[in-house]
């Protein structure tokens, strides 16, 4: 015993440790006896005759604090004066062989030490068993155990299946230990982005061992669906190995599953993940049906993510045309992979949820948007669409904003697609309209209402936003009961450039209302038009004159009768009513003219039993010159006749002219001075000192006396001028003596050494004053 003693101080030395140590207690002969070991704490004991009963077997028990490297040393020494061997085996809580060694003693007295390593040890039972040479010997021994940890610390356990999978959250460190006994090769974690993005996972991996390993993440959603998987270093020696992996498309909403598993036995780690958002913000889910369609205001951009992990492909937007025009979409999109063929796909829906038009828009890598704009023509103020998004691409996120490109010309007040709803037109006024969707939009009536017969001159001015060049208006115009008065095309000027056309009609009536049809061959239409009426030469007719029960009377002696004839609305006849008190013939001169081609008409002359007894053909003139003609009948006994005038061209007016024996330009019954001109017509009387000269109700020619009056070569100047006060007195600059003579040279009064002369008693007319030096003065008596 005292040598045993003596040996074990020799030990303590040996392991250079503090000799508080723990010593071994038989029976330890089994696993079921075996000593337990405390962690970093000497043992000691011996094998075979060593003082006490012994055996040629010992156990120790042991429970590594942590994971990592097991280091068991030895210190050894025998009584045998040559070598023995001492086995050392290492067995876990199941009796299995973990390491196995043997120990070779020196001479008597020589402690021999030794040391192994088990790299991947885990915190379970261990059992370390030595079994001596057998025969009289006495093994001495003193054991001391330890780990070292692994870089890195242990993960929460057990996480090796979905349900038990550790929650994780960005910017947090997470350490974890993978494949050391007692432990497993799997550790599942529940990653929580707050937020569509790029996942950006850094690691760090070690194990004690000298070999270079790795191991495998792999990312799922929660139904096990893989998104990626790669591998990552573990570095040897305790040196951890870093990595950098990102993944792209990963959606906020849901968890995803990250699993970790390793290549090599203890393998220690260290991530934690980041999301970095893409470009644009995301937009309100849900809305990828029709009813959850988000509205979007004109020119208010909205922004979205599609096509993301744990989200969808379908984005849906509301449109509504705040007015006609061209919908305008501007796109800017974006992924963060590298491809840069990647596009979305852009499908507008009418308000029954039909396709419209589609377009396939870019969206760019590397997170560099890319800007697109796209065009859908011919749409109308309040109409609305649905945008839906979708993109070929994961991750993309966008853009989007929308405008209305209004057309050249304001829309029509809506609906005026017939006669009923027609928009009254006012001639000399620009009226515009809209013709948007070929299939709602057919036609735009216009109520045009004539001041007058004439020429109806329509002017168009009509552009759309397209660069088709074939658009044209179809102009129709109808009367009240839609019978057709003229159709014609208007062109329509592509890229909102206005065309320009005229259209005139002849021969316009305005007796009824027409009806302006405007329709387009091309969607998105916007116009101009405005009408006037040029007046025919001569004035209409009394309606109805087309019957002899409705002939107008004709008194050519009293005043001209004037017509119009071929007026759409409007009679193709005119009938006049002429009495002959005695017997002769019946005279008319004729003037007529129309817009187009120079022609002639029908006059006919009928006795009171509507028999024709004389025709004639009378001139028309033609652009509106008027061309005279005549009529004179064969000797007629007294009686009622009736003259007919048809078959005139479009748009004929004319006059009957009335008699005028002097002239002048009066109808006989109306001449008031026969033989000279109407009174207030100008004239010249001749006289120097007067003004406003004109013929006057008693048939002469005169004008008013001016301020002053004086005739040349006279010795000195007479000048007259008026009583302001009244028109009594003539007041003259110097006294004379003459005699005041009327028109015809008659004289009426005499003036002797005065300088007033008094005309109170003359009657209006001419008259003039000759002085006895012979000078003269005229002047007009009111």
């Amino acid at each position: 015993m005292t040598r045993a003693q003596g040996s074990l101080i020799i030990l303590c030395f040996a392991l250079a440790t503090p000799c508080a140590a723990q010593t071994e207690s038989e029976p330890n002969n089994s696993t079921a006896t075996a000593d337990q070991w405390d962690h970093a704490t000497n043992m000691i004991g011996g094998i075979g005759i060593c003082g006490q009963a012994d055996f040629s077997v010992d156990h120790y028990v042991f429970t590594p604090p942590s994971a990592g490297r097991l280091k068991i040393r030895t210190a050894i020494s025998a009584t045998s004066p040559q070598p023995v061997n001492v086995e050392l085996t290492l067995l876990n809580s199941a009796i299995e062989v973990v390491e196995a060694w043997t120990v070779t003693t020196g001479p008597i007295g020589t402690t021999v030490t030794d040391s192994i390593e088990v790299l991947c040890a885990g915190t379970g039972i261990y059992y370390l068993r030595l079994v001596g040479p057998g025969g009289p010997l006495c093994v001495n021994y003193s054991l001391f155990h330890e780990v070292t940890p692994p870089v890195f610390g242990a993960d929460l356990e057990p996480n090796n299946v979905f349900g038990q999978a550790d929650t994780l959250f960005p910017g947090v460190e997470q350490d974890g230990r993978l494949d050391f006994q007692y432990g497993d090769n799997v550790d599942l974690y529940r990653l929580l982005p707050p937020e569509d993005g790029m996942m950006r996972l850094t690691w760090s991996g070690e194990n004690a061992s000298v070999d270079e390993a790795t191991a495998t993440l792999t990312l799922s959603t929660l139904t096990n669906f893989i998104i990626d998987s790669w591998e990552v270093p573990v570095g040897s020696n305790g040196s951890p190995g870093p990595d950098v992996h990102q993944v792209a498309c990963i959606g906020a909403g849901e968890a995803y599953v990250l699993r970790v598993e390793t290549d090599i036995c203890g393998t220690s780690y260290r991530f934690n993940y980041a999301i970095g958002p893409p470009v644009f913000a995301n937009d309100i889910e849900p809305n990828n049906t029709f009813e959850q369609a988000i509205p979007v205001p004109s020119e208010d951009p909205a922004e979205g993510h599609i096509n993301n992990f744990n989200g969808d492909n379908i984005d849906m937007y509301q449109v509504t045309m705040p007015a006609d025009g061209v919908l305008e979409i501007a796109w800017e999109a974006e992924h963060v992979d590298t491809n840069s063929t990647a596009t979305a796909t852009l499908t507008l829906f009418n308000v029954d949820l039909e396709p419209v038009e589609s377009w396939s828009v870019p969206v760019k890598g590397n997170s560099e948007p890319v800007a697109r704009s796209v065009r859908s023509y011919c749409k109308g103020a309040g109409e609305t669409y649905y945008l839906r998004v979708v993109s070929n691409i994961c991750g993309a996120s966008y853009r989007w904003s929308y405008a209305v490109l209004e057309p050249t010309f304001s829309g029509d007040a809506e609906p005026n697609n017939n006669n009923g709803e027609a928009t009254l037109a006012e001639a000399g006024v620009d009226h515009e309209g809209y013709l948007g969707s070929l299939d709602t939009d057919l036609f735009d009536v216009y109520e045009l209402v004539l001041e007058g017969d004439g020429t109806l001159s329509l002017m168009i001015g009509a552009e759309h936003a397209d660069t088709t060049t074939n658009g044209m208006l179809t102009m129709t115009l109808y009367d009240q009961d839609l019978e057709l008065a003229a159709q014609w095309l208007a062109p329509v000027g592509p890229s909102s450039i206005v065309n320009e056309s005229t259209r005139t009609f002849p021969c316009a009536g305005a007796e009824e209302p027409y009806y302006l049809w405007i329709s387009s061959n091309i969607c998105g239409t916007s116009y101009r038009f405005n009408y006037s009426i040029t007046p025919r030469f001569f004035g209409d007719d009394i309606e109805p004159n087309d019957e002899l029960s409705d002939a107008v009377p004709l008194d050519l002696g009293a005043e001209a009768a004037e017509g119009r004839l071929g007026f759409f609305h409007d009679n193709a006849i005119d009938l006049y009513r002429a009495e002959l008190a005695n017997d002769g013939v019946i005279s008319v001169d004729t003037r007529a003219e129309n817009r187009g081609p120079a022609s002639t008409m029908d006059l006919e002359l009928l006795n009171a039993s509507e028999e024709v007894i004389d025709q004639h053909d009378l001139p028309v003139g033609g652009s509106g010159s008027p061309q005279s003609g005549s009529f004179t009948s064969i000797i007629l006994p007294a009686g009622i006749y009736y003259l007919r005038l048809a078959n005139a061209p479009c748009g004929t007016s004319y006059i009957l002219e009335c008699t005028d024996d002097d002239d002048d330009g009066t109808c006989n019954g109306s001449d008031v001075c026969p033989g000279v001109p109407e009174p207030g017509t100008p004239c010249d009387d001749g006289i120097a000192g007067t003004i406003d000269d004109q013929w006057t109700t008693d048939c002469i020619c005169s004008g008013e006396i001016a301020t002053s009056v004086s005739d040349q070569g006279m010795p000195g100047d007479l000048v007259a001028w008026p009583n302001p006060n009244d028109g009594d007195v003539l007041f003259l600059n110097a006294r004379v003596s003459g005699q005041v003579v009327n028109a015809l040279g008659q004289a009426t009064s005499t003036v002797v050494n005065s300088s007033v002369v008094w005309i109170k008693d003359l009657k209006p007319g001419m008259y003039t004053l000759i002085t006895t030096e012979r000078a003269v003065v005229r002047f007009v008596r009111r």
